[in-house]
């Protein structure tokens, strides 16, 4: 899946993430991940750091394709630590 992506797109969408302010990275990053639950506990913990995990899609022309996490960060310049942030908030 990641190999879609050619450097020309990958460069186009890091300016484009850059240009935005504050508020619009953040609903840019909300509607291009999905933050889902995991389809069955491996713990026996109350509250797993493992119970949600994260599904990256990046829009190449009209088309959304999903991709993995570390193209998708590399892509916009960020560090899990943002997407991190977007998950508990």
């Amino acid at each position: 899946m990641c190999s879609k992506l050619v450097e020309d797109q990958r460069s186009n969408l890091f300016n484009l993430y850059w240009s935005f302010d504050k508020g619009e990275k953040k609903q840019f990053l909300k509607k291009h991940t999905i933050i889902k639950t995991t389809p069955r506990k491996r713990t026996l913990a109350l509250q797993s750091r493992r119970h949600l995990f994260i599904k990256y899609f990046l829009m190449i022309g009209n088309q959304r394709i999903r991709i993995c996490k570390t193209i998708f960060l590399n892509t916009l310049g960020i560090g899990e630590k943002t997407i991190r942030s977007l998950v508990c908030n």
